[in-house]
């Protein structure tokens, strides 16, 4: 986590510039600094958690992910081929759906789906199936 102080002083250099008073860091600094907290904001507890961050690299899918207190995280920015959930089987275009509709997963021109936010499965072997469109085991997936 960010401390306290360090928030605050990059609120009131923030707040300064909106100002035009002068302040200690460059305007790239603070937009450094704010980017940098967004990132702790949106990783930093499930990092804290999580000791290993696990890849998938395979043809068209990029995902990140990792171990969750009960089951399996894809993290927010994974990318799947969604052109192929016409060929899954029932299970999984109902899961698909369901993150769709819930605004976890967002599809891109029909083929490029993408986490919008990091989602939890019930296991790993269902996140793999799902990045994958068909039911598929992990074992030697993740790296």
């Amino acid at each position: 986590t960010i401390s306290r102080k360090q928030r605050r002083l990059i609120r009131a250099a923030q707040h300064n510039a909106k100002q035009s008073k002068p302040t200690t860091f460059t305007e790239d600094q603070i937009k450094g600094h704010l980017s940098f907290q967004t990132y702790v904001k949106e990783h930093g507890e499930l990092l804290a958690q999580n000791e290993r961050i696990e890849y998938l690299k395979d043809g068209s899918i990029s995902a990140r992910g990792c171990k969750a207190n009960k089951g399996y995280t894809i993290l927010k920015g994974s990318r799947f081929d969604a052109s192929k959930i016409g060929e899954s089987k029932q299970e999984l275009k109902a899961l698909f759906d369901e993150l769709v509709n819930d605004g976890v997963i967002v599809e891109k021109d029909k083929s490029i789906a993408k986490f919008k936010r990091h989602h939890q499965f019930k296991s790993k072997t269902l996140a793999t199936s799902l990045l994958y469109m068909r039911n598929v085991r992990p074992i030697g997936r993740w790296s």
